[in-house]
C-alpha cells in the first residue's frame, strides 16, 4: 500500500510544483519523516496524512485509502436493530465514516478524554438509554480510557464514543430513538475496525 501512497503523493507534488522539502516546510513536518514515508521505510499514520493532505490539495480520505488505512468502498454495516424502524440495515455509512476519521484525530487530545470521562454517563442517564448498543458504547469508552491499550486501538474506540457525545450527528438527536440510529451505526463501524486491528494477519 505504501507504493500506491507514494505514487499518489508524487503525482500531487508534481501537480502543485512542490519539492519534497517544500512540502515538508509547508506542512511543518521534518523532511526526513516525509522521505522515509515516500520510500516505504516508515508506516503512514492518520495524523501525518491528514496534515499533509491540504498542502497537496487532496482529500485526506484519498491519502488514507491509498495507505490502506481506510477501505476503498463505503462500509455497509449489518445492524439488526434498524429493522425495527423499517430501514435497510446495510445502509451507506460514508458520512458517519468521514466523521469517525476526524474524531480519531481529536481523540488523541486530553480534551477529548476529559469529555468522555465527564459526559458519557450523564448523557446516558439523561436519555434513559438501555440496551446492547449502550453496553457496547460503555465498553468502547473503557477501551479508550485504558492506557494499557495500543494508541491506535484507543483513538479508534474513542471516535465512537465522541460521535455519540458531540453534536455532529447526521440525524437529529431530538428525534429519539430515530435520532440515535447513526450513533448505533458509528458504534458498529468502530467495533468492526477494532476486530480487524486485534486480529493477527
Amino acid at each position: 500500500m505504501e507504493g500506491r501512497l507514494a505514487r499518489l503523493m508524487h503525482e500531487r507534488m508534481a501537480a502543485e510544483g512542490l519539492s519534497l522539502r517544500a512540502l515538508a516546510r509547508r506542512a511543518g513536518i521534518e523532511h526526513s519523516t516525509l522521505s522515509r514515508l515516500l520510500r516505504g521505510k516508515s508506516r503512514p499514520t492518520m495524523t501525518l496524512l491528514a496534515t499533509v493532505a491540504p498542502h497537496l490539495h487532496i482529500e485526506a480520505a484519498e491519502l488514507l485509502q491509498a495507505a490502506g488505512i481506510l477501505p476503498e468502498e463505503p462500509a455497509r454495516v449489518p445492524w439488526q436493530a434498524l429493522h425495527a424502524f423499517g430501514l435497510d440495515p446495510a445502509i451507506d455509512t460514508t458520512l458517519v465514516s468521514d466523521q469517525l476519521v476526524r474524531l480519531r484525530l481529536y481523540a488523541e487530545s486530553a480534551e477529548a478524554r476529559e469529555i468522555v470521562t465527564e459526559r458519557l454517563e450523564p448523557k446516558i442517564e439523561q436519555l434513559g438509554a438501555r440496551g446492547p448498543a449502550i453496553e457496547h458504547l460503555r465498553q468502547l469508552a473503557h477501551t479508550y480510557l485504558n492506557e494499557q491499550e495500543p494508541p491506535e486501538v484507543r483513538t479508534l474506540a474513542g471516535s465512537g464514543v465522541l460521535y455519540f457525545l458531540m453534536a455532529m450527528d447526521h440525524i437529529d438527536d431530538h428525534l429519539f430513538p430515530i435520532g440515535y440510529l447513526d450513533d448505533a451505526v458509528a458504534i458498529a463501524l468502530v467495533e468492526q475496525e477494532l476486530t480487524k486491528l486485534r486480529t493477527p494477519e
